[in-house]
């Protein structure tokens, strides 16, 4: 049996999003990819990120850049849509027993709050992450979203300041661009 504790243990969680993604010439506030999707690709990059990360390093300094990159990557991206991937199914397995939640969904803005642009991304990443839930294991969360039992609430966005060097390929900047899952028990 699925517990409310249990739940709790995988939040928040962090969901990231590669710069510009999903959908980067796109104004529109949804996507119709999932996560799942926008993970893969962004994970795809770790390569291009290691070459463009390092550059910015004297020789002496790369393996240490080199290395911040493969943990961003491997222990942050990769680990935490596992743990995304994992919180779902032990979601299903709580949600079957009649129970009713609320997932908060909590962007981060880099740079003007105020943009559209910037608040369209902010959106379509949230989209992704509800397409996540209702494509996931099939469609059996979908059921759930129709009963009423698993909603979604979206939360004010948190504004972040810029980084000075605005590196896209850092894992400091990487960082920046998410969103974080929160959940609320429904009586």
């Amino acid at each position: 049996m699925v517990t409310e504790d249990m739940l709790n243990d995988f939040l928040p969680l962090a969901l990231y999003f590669n710069d510009s993604e999903p959908d980067p010439a796109s104004w529109s506030f949804s996507t119709n990819l999932n996560y799942e999707q926008t993970f893969l690709s962004f994970y795809s990059k770790q390569e291009k990120f290691k070459d463009r990360y390092v550059r910015r390093f004297a020789p002496s300094q790369r393996e240490d850049a080199l290395i911040q990159v493969e943990d961003f990557f491997e222990n942050e991206l990769k680990n935490n849509y596992k743990e995304l991937v994992k919180f779902s199914d032990q979601l299903s397995k709580y949600l079957e027993k009649g129970n009713k939640i609320t997932i908060g969904l909590q962007g981060f803005l880099i740079l003007d709050p105020t943009s559209y642009k910037n608040t369209a991304l902010v959106e379509r990443r949230m989209s992704s992450l509800k397409n996540h839930f209702s494509t996931h294991l099939g469609g059996k969360l979908l059921t759930y979203m129709n009963q009423g039992l698993l909603n979604f609430k979206v939360l004010n966005s948190i504004v972040i300041a810029p980084l000075k060097t605005n590196e896209i390929y850092s894992p400091e900047a990487s960082k920046l661009r998410k969103v974080e899952i929160k959940i609320f028990f429904d009586e």
